[in-house]
């Protein structure tokens, strides 16, 4: 890490992340004439349309999809500033989570289910309040389950270090499949957890593991 140079960043204190188009576009020109590349967005991008709603033919030409966060299953993987905006990542944590976010973004559940990934032990992602958090570390990743940050906030508990992305992807992806088969309305992974055991809990993954 330590031959590798720390990427020249410029943030904008926006008060309150509001900001009018006009005001986003002049300050997106002004940035890409001074040599801009890329954004990394660390909160929620939202256009206030005010009264009029998009129509599903505008909606439909839009490039990126809306978020439908009135919809029970998988939400939108959160990371921090990751590989290519910070030095102190320690493995490829923005790769990872785009591709957790490419395979179960919108998979439909009975309850909510956040992931969060850190790319070091600072955490700016706050992972461990997230239902899934992953830490990267020197040596692979550290994954903790059961947080949140709703109207019982809780933090993750330590579950597995695993070596791979692609180990990760398989914890993931067993853990949404306990959600798919014990999952309630309004009752987070830490609680589904608690209420079944540990010890089940680890039972279903290895089982789902060995399928």
């Amino acid at each position: 890490m330590s031959g590798k140079k720390k990427p020249e960043i410029y943030a904008p204190r926006i008060p309150g992340g509001v900001i009018t188009v006009p005001k986003l576009k002049e300050l997106v020109q002004r940035l890409e004439k001074a040599g801009a590349k890329e954004v990394k967005l660390s909160g929620e991008l939202i256009f206030i349309l005010g009264e009029k709603r998009l129509s599903r033919e505008e909606e439909n030409n839009l490039p990126y999809p809306a978020s439908r966060y009135e919809i029970p299953g998988v939400r939108g993987v959160k990371v921090c500033s990751a590989t290519t905006f910070c030095n102190r990542n320690l493995q490829d944590v923005l790769g990872l989570a785009l591709k957790l976010d490419e395979l179960f973004y919108g998979v439909e559940l009975p309850m909510k289910l956040t992931i969060g990934l850190a790319g070091c032990s600072r955490s700016c992602s706050e992972p461990a309040t997230k239902d899934i958090g992953v830490i990267a570390q020197s040596q692979g990743f550290k994954v903790s389950i059961g947080g949140s940050a709703g109207f019982y906030p809780s933090i993750g508990k330590e579950f597995a270090t695993l070596k791979t992305p692609e180990e990760v992807i398989r914890l993931v992806g067993r853990t949404i499949e306990f959600c798919k088969a014990h999952g309630r309305k309004m009752v987070r992974l830490g609680k589904l957890v608690e209420e079944k055991g540990d010890d089940f809990f680890q039972a279903f993954l290895a089982s789902s593991e060995s399928k």
